[in-house]
């Protein structure tokens, strides 16, 4: 009987070892799906930026006359589709006038081209408007001193920009002659005349070349914004290859540009033949509507100029 009730509870524990392996294994692989789900769902999800960009980028046709700037943003936004952060005047802040009147035409003319636009319009004597994108990828508009206070800091290595290859000016001469007596046995003296100099006195040192280079960005980049300048918008130092520069979107745009718009998204025009090529968006987000086929010359190797098509 000892022996029955031994072997049924070896059988029970051993069931019970299998079952809660089996349980953990089956919660291991959820866990690892459930995280392989998440991070092929966040990698395939555009930038919100890029979203905002691409909806940019779209032609607008506008003519009006005397019309308030708020209703001018608001049909922007609306018929669109573009998320507007726009900074309005109040008594606590500065910020856009809403009745301020705006005229303006323009035919064919890409969405940002058309806010900037009327962001110049808009200007002040006591401040300049321009626009940023926040971190979840909407526009920000209104003054540089409300801009200002969203502030972002970004490295950017420039070890690259600061290589200097020193002169040697100064190099020893090659005696032959003094070459020839050693060949000759004449003993082991030394066949250069002169010892050399030191490296170029005029070359800089990697502070001073970061120095220019500061003096170079904020003498060209948003001047009156630099805190250095007077102004409250960034700050800029240099740290071991870096430049670590602390300002808002509409100042890093001018820096760098925006690395999650691809080149290839920018104006390509070639104004030496006669084609031209505009690329507004990516070609993973535009549709083909339809295709035809020109003329097109072409050079032989020979001169002799032929051309494509019937």
């Amino acid at each position: 009987m000892r022996r029955l009730q031994a072997a049924a509870l070896l059988t029970a524990a051993t069931c019970l070892a299998v079952a809660s392996t089996a349980q953990a294994q089956s919660l291991s692989d959820r866990i690892r799906s459930v995280q392989t789900e998440r991070t092929t769902t966040a990698s395939a999800q555009p930038d919100p930026r890029v979203v905002t960009m691409t909806k940019l980028m779209q032609p607008v046709t506008l003519d009006v006359r005397d019309q308030p700037l708020e209703d001018i943003i608001t049909f922007l936004s609306t018929v669109h589709g573009i998320d507007i952060l726009t900074h309005w005047a109040s008594d606590a802040v500065d910020g856009l006038d809403p009745e301020q009147p705006i005229s303006l035409t323009v035919t064919n003319l890409r969405a940002l081209s058309v806010i900037e636009l009327i962001l110049d319009l808009a200007d002040t004597e006591y401040d300049e408007n321009a626009w940023q994108f926040t971190d979840y990828g909407a526009l920000e508009i209104g003054p540089k001193s409300e801009l200002n206070k969203r502030k972002v800091t970004v490295i950017y290595p420039v070890a690259d920009l600061l290589l200097e290859i020193p002169r040697h000016d100064d190099a020893p001469d090659l005696s032959l002659q003094s070459a020839l007596q050693q060949g000759k046995g004449g003993g082991g003296g030394n066949i250069f005349s002169g010892t050399g100099g030191d490296a170029d006195p005029d070359v800089k040192s990697e502070e001073e070349l970061a120095d220019d280079l500061i003096e170079m960005i904020t003498n060209i980049v948003e001047y009156e914004q630099w805190i250095d300048n007077g102004g409250d918008g960034g700050t800029i130092q240099y740290f071991r290859g870096s430049l670590i520069v602390r300002a808002p979107d509409y100042m890093h745009r001018r820096i760098d540009g925006y690395p999650w718009w691809p080149s290839y998204h920018r104006i390509a025009a070639a104004s030496y033949a006669p084609r031209y090529v505009s690329l507004g968006v990516g070609l993973e987000q535009a549709t083909v509507l339809s295709i035809a086929q020109s003329r097109v010359s072409a050079v032989t190797g020979s001169g002799q100029v032929i051309q494509s098509g019937p």
